[in-house]
């Protein structure tokens, strides 16, 4: 089974929740990703959807005061687990953090990321029935 760790996009560990909306959804863009980890000292505490503070974004307010809930999976986890994880929340991008005690976001993976794997791996599709 593959492992999260595999698939790992490492452009983005994280958005400071010091950090104004304005900054946020700059980095959002240059990277084209709508969701983002919000981490404290590098640790994840909260997503930041995209299309949730645009609204935001001419006022000077923190990320802090707009975060929502985080979810994330481990850099061991099966992509087959992150996949899920991605349905039953309704993200389409989720945190990767490095072990689930520390929480410290090493980066995000993409449910575009996880299909792409899927399609190059032998049983792909096959796989994700037989779980």
């Amino acid at each position: 089974m593959e492992k999260v760790a595999e698939v790992i996009d490492t452009r983005l560990k994280g958005i400071p929740e010091s950090s104004s909306i304005w900054k946020a959804v700059q980095t959002m863009e240059r990277l084209d990703i709508r969701i983002a980890p919000v981490t404290r000292r590098g640790r994840l505490v909260w997503i930041l959807r995209k299309e949730e503070i645009e609204s935001f974004v001419e006022r000077e307010i923190s990320v802090r005061i707009v975060m929502e809930d985080s979810v994330s999976v481990g850099k061991e986890d099966s992509i087959i687990h992150a996949a899920r994880i991605m349905a039953t929340e309704g993200l389409s991008r989720i945190p990767v953090v490095d072990d689930r005690k520390r929480l410290r976001c090493i980066g995000t993976i993409a449910a575009t990321d996880i299909v792409r794997r899927m399609e190059r791996s032998r049983g792909g599709i096959k796989q994700i029935k037989k779980e």
